[in-house]
């Protein structure tokens, strides 16, 4: 039978061929098939959906190439929402520096990294930038504890200072 000397054609090229040209609906769609599980290019796809002498095989191949299509449209979304919630992420740990209190800014800092890694980040930019975030609120939180310290020392102080001046 046709399918069966399709196991027999040594390349793509015959495939090609007899996709286009077999006078056998079910041996022209099987060579398409057989083309279209190795690693044939939408170009190839674009010639047989245009040259095929069988409507079913030009129907198979733009159905293919929609589907590819499909696929890397969807490859593209996947990859702009990614960036948007890496881009976000990011900037919730930028503004984690406006924060007054330390304690919140870490807990924040803790749930929004925890968010980061389920995320699964690989760009080395955001990565960078997340990682230049994390530094400067953790920088930030030091800063405002060590402010808030100094604060209750010089609190203390002048409290012992009034102390001191009743007890006289």
């Amino acid at each position: 039978s046709g399918t069966a000397a399709l196991a027999r054609l040594p390349g793509a090229d015959e495939f090609l061929a007899v996709a286009v040209n077999a006078e056998s609906r079910a041996v022209a769609l099987a060579a398409l098939e057989r083309m279209a599980t190795g690693d044939m290019d939408t170009a190839q796809l674009r010639s047989i959906e245009a040259r095929a002498h069988q409507k079913n095989v030009s129907r198979r191949a733009r159905a293919l190439i929609q589907e590819r299509e499909a696929a890397e449209a969807a490859r593209q979304t996947a990859a702009l929402e990614r960036q948007r919630r890496e881009s976000m992420l990011c900037q919730a740990v930028e503004h984690l520096t406006e924060l007054s209190d330390a304690t919140v800014g870490r807990a924040e800092l803790a749930r929004l990294t925890e968010s980061w890694r389920a995320l699964g980040a690989s760009d080395a930019a955001a990565l960078d930038r997340f990682a230049q975030a994390t530094a400067a609120a953790e920088a930030a939180f030091v800063r405002r504890e060590r402010e808030a310290e100094e604060a209750a020392a010089r609190q203390r102080a002048r409290a012992e200072a009034i102390a001191t001046r009743i007890a006289l």
